[in-house]
């Protein structure tokens, strides 16, 4: 139908899950188990984080939704958005070949999410890389799995001047401290829809991207 409505091919390929669960039972509406996109928004997940999930079990084997695993990959994702907007700011550098290779290997691996996922872990947690080329890399692993950080990376990056107040605040709170004045400014931050990223000399306030 797709096709015939625009024209276009839809996909090449077409690969059937197993069923998803839900708290380990079959989705059905009797069970009142039955879960929409809007249901996850309502209880606080990004659908980015729900597509993390999946990500985390092979095609071929039962996914079992929980509110706890949900919860678990939107806290992973997060981290991983954390570590992205500490390199996020740099001009992309050259592309490393060999995670992106590993990336790309995974998936022809009979499409072997979870260890692709694992790779651009690795690749955001590793110090040992320039940040333009862990930016530059990030960003073209993101063109295979869609987790955000693109798009993400296009944002308008000026923070509202509330923001940049408590952000400052914050500093002082730091620099005298006064660690539990710069706690409670934090978690201020983080309420207003703020990630929070100290570094030895600074601070690195950006939107949070799954809120």
């Amino acid at each position: 139908q797709s096709e015939c409505a625009s024209g276009k091919t839809f996909s090449n390929f077409f690969l059937h899950c197993e069923h998803l669960l839900i708290d380990g039972k079959k989705m059905a509406k009797r069970d009142g188990n039955f879960l929409m996109i809007d249901d996850l928004k309502e209880r606080g997940v990004n659908p980015l984080s729900y597509k993390y999930f999946l990500y985390g079990t092979h095609y071929r084997t039962q996914a079992n939704l929980t509110w706890d695993g949900l919860y678990a990959a939107q806290t992973t994702l997060t981290r991983m958005y954390e570590k992205f907007i500490g390199v996020m700011y740099e001009n992309p550098g050259e592309i490393n070949a060999e995670y992106l290779g590993n990336v790309k290997a995974s998936l022809n691996n009979d499409l072997n999410t979870a260890e692709a996922l694992a790779t651009f872990i690795a690749l955001l947690d590793d110090t040992k890389i320039t940040a333009e080329s862990k930016l530059a890399t990030a960003l073209e692993i993101d063109k295979i799995l869609g987790l955000g950080f693109t798009e993400y990376s296009r944002i308008d990056k000026t923070l509202p001047e509330e923001i940049r107040i408590i952000s400052r605040d914050r500093d002082t709170a730091r620099l005298e401290k006064d660690y539990t004045k710069s706690d409670e400014l934090r978690e201020q931050l983080n309420g207003l829809g703020y990630i929070v990223i100290d570094n030895k000399d600074n601070s690195v306030i950006a939107k949070n991207p799954l809120i």
